[in-house]
């Protein structure tokens, strides 16, 4: 490792809890829900109906993929190794780092290139894929889906 140190800073409004400096700084995708100011958990929905929607409307096959994470915990690496501690109690969403470590992990994800005909959006720390392709090409949304589901591994 070179000398260099990289930071990670959180400037939270005491003011309005949960806001943080990356919504101010537009610095989270648009595809979040939840933890989030003004995207409620209704808004999530509505607008996941309108991508179905607009799928069917150019007669598209769609395929939805829910993912809600389980048994998550949160690594640090660090010159030694990663470092893990897991938490099971008193932790919101599964994290004590709370809804704002989640954003930002959910925003990386959320930020990706993905390829045409995959939609991604997330509550949360909960994932939702909708997978279109033209109505003659099954195939397509099966090969997209497991497309998507790889990069999301990675």
């Amino acid at each position: 490792m070179s000398g260099s140190t990289n930071t990670l800073s959180f400037n939270f409004d005491s003011e309005k809890p949960g806001n943080c400096s990356q919504r101010r700084n537009n610095l989270q995708a648009a595809n979040q829900y939840g933890f989030t100011v003004n995207k409620l958990s209704e808004e999530a929905i509505v607008d996941f109906i309108d991508e179905i929607e607009m799928a069917r409307s150019t007669k598209q096959h769609t395929l939805v993929i829910s993912l809600d994470l389980k048994g998550r915990q949160v690594a640090l690496n660090t010159p030694q190794g990663p470092a893990t501690l897991p938490q099971h109690r008193g932790c919101p969403q599964g994290s004590c780092t709370g809804p704002a470590f989640r954003k930002l992990v959910a925003n990386d994800v959320l930020t990706q290139p993905w390829p045409e005909g995959v939609h991604l959006q997330a509550f949360a720390d909960d994932f939702i894929f909708l997978i279109k392709a033209p109505t003659k090409a099954q195939q397509k949304v099966k090969a997209l889906a497991n497309e998507a589901l790889n990069q999301f591994k990675s």
